[in-house]
């Protein structure tokens, strides 16, 4: 769902709002579900003993890539959401939105693949899942930076607004 929104913003040039708040409130069940399901499983192998949770190299990953998911989520909707209220409000923060965004869809992407990684597991340890983590990241911030950035500070700058004052996130933005 991320990347398939973000992709649309990108090459349509526009941005529903609404769409991408509805979106935050899917994306914000889906990880909690991923983290009562995770402390489920965790409670049940290798039980709630934190020195064995750690001491599994992948599943430390996991747990460190939902945690900056989590951070991540909770900036997006404290800090990038709001911004969307206002025309001058989203030109301020375009900048910090293409960052946040490059860190949430590296993140569940890499955080899907961690999950999937049983052929790997045994030979990586913790730091070959954060040395890659963080090389995907980069990868991810670097794009943003050099390519996202710039269309989307050209698609906020032609923001429109069904009333200027109005505080409803119903708004889109238009193609540049």
């Amino acid at each position: 769902m991320i990347v398939s929104t973000d992709v649309k913003i990108i090459t349509s040039r526009k941005l529903d709002v609404t769409e991408v708040h509805q979106l935050g409130k899917k994306i914000t069940t889906l990880l909690v579900l991923l983290w009562l399901t995770g402390i489920a499983l965790l409670a049940i192998k290798p039980g709630l003993d934190i020195e064995l949770i750690f001491a599994n190299s992948k599943l430390a990953a996991k747990i460190t890539v939902v945690s900056v998911l989590t951070i991540n989520g909770l900036l997006l909707h404290l800090l990038v959401f709001p911004s969307f209220k206002s025309r001058q409000k989203a030109q301020r923060i375009v900048i910090v939105s293409c960052l946040f965004t490059a860190i949430n869809t590296s993140s569940w992407i890499y955080a899907a693949l961690v999950g999937a990684a049983r052929v790997v597991a045994p030979i990586m340890d913790y730091e070959h899942y954060m040395i890659i983590y963080l090389a995907i990241l980069a990868f991810a911030l670097l794009v943003s930076v050099v390519v996202v950035y710039p269309l989307m500070r050209e698609i906020v700058k032609s923001i429109s607004y069904a009333e200027p004052s109005s505080e409803s996130p119903a708004h889109s933005l238009k193609k540049a």
